[in-house]
């Protein structure tokens, strides 16, 4: 597969979106574990895109403690801060494993969007996907007990509950550990008890 199939195999998008002079520009970079692609308040300069590994978005509030956003673990999802790529970026964006990231000057991102409409439709509908599931986390936060907030966890982000502290999942769920091991413990307990019912 040359460059253009194997860009457009990532991002999900047709290989005419992917103009020569936007390949050009593209590079692809290792993220090792712990290292981070952008730190809250600073600059935005490229669009980025996950290729492979696990990354959260966090931020600091009122007291110093980190607060997880959100977490990307699927090819080709996108690596970007939020949706406003003009100012300084809102979280940091920390790689929880070893992950490959597909970055693009934001610059050139950007003279593109204005020319080029099949562009702007692909980056209309990410920002509408982003839109999405942070409703429905918001949502779960304010509508679902700590159960169903980890049940709604694991069918969002299958998998991720053996990859990722717990402490990063709590934050992200607003529970403390303690409750989400709690919360473990019970589906665990329910799953064996539905398993072998008593007769």
């Amino acid at each position: 597969m040359d460059m253009k199939g194997y860009v457009a195999d990532i991002l999900h998008v047709p290989a005419s979106i992917l103009t020569d002079d936007l390949l050009n520009e593209i590079e692809i970079h290792a993220l090792p574990k712990g290292a981070f692609l952008i730190r809250q308040g600073e600059p935005q300069v490229y669009v980025s895109f996950l290729i492979d590994g696990i990354i959260r978005g966090f931020f600091l509030d009122a007291n110093g403690q980190e607060v997880t956003d959100c977490f990307a673990f699927r090819t080709g999802a996108p690596a970007m801060p939020g949706p406003d790529i003009t100012g300084p970026s809102p979280i940091s964006i920390e790689a929880l494993t070893d992950s490959t990231i597909l970055t693009i000057p934001l610059s050139i991102v950007s003279y593109h969007l204005e020319t080029n409409m099949e562009l702007l439709k692909y980056a209309y509908n990410l920002l509408m996907e982003s839109t999405k599931m942070h409703w429905e986390l918001k949502i779960a936060m304010y509508q679902y007990t700590a159960r169903e907030r980890y049940q709604w966890f694991l069918q969002t982000y299958p998998g991720l509950i053996q990859k990722v502290s717990n402490k990063y999942i709590a934050s992200f769920l607003g529970m403390n550990p303690s409750t989400l091991s709690r919360q473990r413990t019970a589906l665990r307990e329910k799953l064996v008890s539905d398993s072998y019912p008593e007769r």
